[in-house]
């Protein structure tokens, strides 16, 4: 028989935001959006992808999109002026799954100087 679960909210790190302390008027910083990179995995993506970053870069600093193993015809041209340059294509040869490439994303964002990303 298995145990019964417990209560795991006395668990939880102090600086951790509870809805306590949300209802208390305790507010998470907004980060500033150039100080934000968005990583977006891809993986034979629609002929629309480019729109679609050029609509994202509105509310981040950069993105980076990580392909796993499409052809070079269906990701963003790297000089798309649409993107203004602010769009880092890394294409994997192969798929290299979901995790994999957010991690590989998330590193390279890291590793051009943002603090944050989604």
């Amino acid at each position: 028989m298995r145990e019964p679960r417990r209560d795991q909210s006395r668990h939880c790190a102090p600086n951790v935001v509870s809805g306590d302390l949300l209802e208390q008027g305790v507010k998470a910083p907004v980060p500033e959006r150039a100080t934000v990179a968005a990583v977006v995995v891809t993986f034979h993506p629609q002929p629309d992808l480019a729109a679609k970053l050029g609509s994202l870069l509105s509310q981040v600093g950069a993105i980076v999109v990580v392909d796993n193993g499409s052809c070079a015809a269906h990701l963003p041209a790297r000089d798309d002026p649409t993107l203004a340059g602010r769009v880092e294509v890394i294409a994997n040869a192969q798929n290299r799954g979901i995790g994999a490439a957010l991690n590989q994303g998330l590193r390279r964002a890291k590793e051009l100087g943002f603090g944050w990303a989604l």
